[in-house]
């Protein structure tokens, strides 16, 4: 009886106060938006280094395909 009864009654409370944050969250005011800048390119693009090709072979790699230990 007692474990039914901690068991409605925390239902209950978990009820009201997901009721009441529900309610403050309709009426809580909207954040303000804040004024993002632009993102700008680099003056010169071609000193930037390209990324690396996702689709090249895998013979053009420098470095070998590591792989995982089978033991």
């Amino acid at each position: 009886m007692t474990a039914s009864r901690l068991l409605t009654s925390s239902v209950t409370a978990l009820a009201i106060v997901g009721a009441v944050g529900w309610a403050y969250a309709q009426t809580a005011p909207a954040p303000a938006a804040e004024a993002q800048t632009p993102m700008t390119t680099p003056a010169d693009t071609t000193a930037a280094t390209p990324a690396p090709d996702a689709a090249a072979p895998a013979a053009e790699m420098s470095e070998p395909v590591i792989r995982a230990d089978r033991n």
